[in-house]
């Protein structure tokens, strides 16, 4: 009986915990650009008209998507047809697309194993804004910020209301272009010569998705990821003073320093001066920065032991940026190659993980 019962509860509870491959529409690349599709690990970036053939499969709702995409139909005569009393269910399916689709110009999608509807859609968006957050990597911080996602639309549009003593309404908005866009076809080429990072960050962003799939994933892979997320949520941070605050955390939980400056120090000094060469003049040195960031800003700021809101902290900020996106554009490959050849790495306590990284990260020529 007892088998008989988890049997059936397996059976049942798998069907509410389907396999799915979650979309998520992003701005990345102006369409002039060219950028063909291209993957981050499990998680692939299509334009939307690749999209669209590759996942509208049913041929009459494909025909009415494609009647307004290219603008045979305008949008808001299709919608009129799609509402009309007795109108076929193709119809529905195409303006969900559309919908779905809205202004942006790419999809992301990642499949997902085994998880609940609610939970497979949030874990999605978690990794696919870690995917965006990877190819920010290789571009400056005010570009970065224009790739976003589906769900962070008030990064880039606000209305505004206020009204004058006398009570005159005052009307006002701000709006940020979002997608990158450069000479044309300029992108394309700079996304083919950076797929060789995009591969290796992949390679890691996949091992933490297939980690997820049943618990956790090796600490390493953890530490990076989480990582990963603060500095993205620090990038796109409107406020200095939660962005240092962000910065500070991602140098601490990627340098696994437990709070330890000395120790963050010690793992950046390994990954940007192995060779511990002397600093230039004008130049902040590693140290001052991991001490500006961690202990003069993430500290004191957090622990209220310096003010944040409405201080200037653009330098500080500035610091941060660099000193993050220079240490997880060093670390992911070696993490990436200790997968790939020195697994056994991963089940060792983390202290001995941390211990062989920064070994690999000093013997680097």
């Amino acid at each position: 009986m007892a088998g008989d019962y988890e049997y059936y509860l397996e059976a049942g509870s798998a069907k509410i915990r389907p396999d799915l491959d979650r979309h998520i529409p992003c701005h990345l690349f102006d369409a002039n650009q060219a950028v063909p599709a291209f993957d981050v690990g499990p998680v692939a970036f299509r334009p939307r008209g690749d999209w669209i053939a590759r996942y509208v499969l049913d041929p009459t709702v494909l025909g009415h998507v494609q009647q307004v995409e290219s603008g045979a139909v305008s949008l808001e005569t299709f919608r009129n047809q799609a509402f009309a009393a007795g109108s076929a269910p193709e119809l529905t399916q195409a303006l969900e697309v559309l919908t779905f689709l809205g202004g942006y110009g790419w999809v992301a999608t990642l499949r997902t194993v085994g998880h609940e509807l609610t939970r497979s859609h949030e874990k999605a968006s978690v990794i696919v804004g870690l995917a965006i957050d990877v190819i920010g990597l290789r571009f400056h911080l005010e570009n970065a910020r224009l790739l976003t996602k589906a769900g962070r639309q008030h990064l880039f549009h606000e209305s505004r209301l206020a009204t004058t003593v006398a009570g005159q309404l005052l009307k006002g908005s701000s709006s940020q272009r979002a997608g990158l866009g450069a000479a044309p076809g300029a992108l394309a080429a700079k996304m083919r010569a950076e797929q060789s990072f995009l591969d290796q960050a992949g390679k890691v962003l996949q091992a933490y998705v297939d980690g997820r799939n049943t618990g956790k994933a090796p600490h390493l892979i953890e530490r990076w990821a989480n990582a990963l997320y603060w500095f993205g949520e620090a990038r796109r941070e409107s406020s200095d003073f939660m962005a240092v605050v962000n910065y500070g955390c991602a140098a601490d939980g990627l340098s696994g320093a437990g709070g330890k400056a000395e120790k963050m120090i010690d793992f950046a000094d390994a990954a940007l001066n192995p060779k511990s060469e002397p600093t230039p003049a004008g130049v902040v040195s590693v140290k001052d920065s991991v001490s500006q960031v961690y202990r003069e800003g993430r500290n004191k700021l957090a622990h209220g032991e310096e003010s944040g809101l409405f201080e200037d902290l653009t330098r500080t900020r500035a610091i941060g940026d660099n000193l993050l996106t220079s240490l997880l554009n060093e670390v992911t490959p070696e993490i990436a190659e200790i997968i790939a050849n020195r697994p056994q790495v991963l089940t060792v306590p983390e202290e001995h993980a941390y211990r062989a990284l920064v070994v690999r990260l000093q013997s680097r020529a």
